[in-house]
């Protein structure tokens, strides 16, 4: 990797597998566009690039392979200070139906870390359309009980 796209990590990106590329890369974009952040200034550490969860664990049958994977990510998460939470949906995200990734965030709470929940510009519109329909609905039952 070139020197001018690499730093210091600034933001880490707690996310599931399964996500699409594409879901990923537009949250990543909508965020940086409404933040006041310079693209150029934000690096992200994604376990996926990083560390390998399953060679980790896999230690010999010992149970310092699962010690070090929780190690590797509050070490990491430490020294961004921030976690990024990207859902893939508003209602139901499958994130919050993973042990791990529910793990991330009681780490980022306990430790006192801003957290930011990221969404694709698909999940966000489908949740505005989504919030708009019950309002209006809302809207129609308080105007048929005047």
């Amino acid at each position: 990797l070139e020197d001018q796209y690499s730093g210091k990590v600034t933001h880490f990106v707690s996310w599931c597998w399964g996500y699409t590329l594409e879901d990923f890369a537009s949250a990543v974009r909508t965020w940086l566009r409404r933040s006041s952040l310079n693209a150029e200034d934000v690096f992200l550490w994604v376990c996926f690039f990083c560390n390998n969860k399953y060679r980790i664990m896999d230690s010999g049958g010992t149970k310092t392979g699962s010690d070090e994977l929780k190690a590797v990510f509050e070490t990491h998460l430490a020294e961004a200070g921030q976690m990024l939470v990207l859902l893939d949906r508003v209602l139901s995200p499958t994130y919050i139906q993973r042990a791990w990734c529910i793990f991330e965030c009681y780490v980022c709470i306990e430790q006192e870390f801003s957290m930011n929940i990221i969404l694709s510009e698909s999940t966000e519109a489908d949740f505005t359309d989504a919030l708009n329909k019950r309002f209006l609905q809302q809207v129609r039952e308080s105007l048929n009980a005047l």
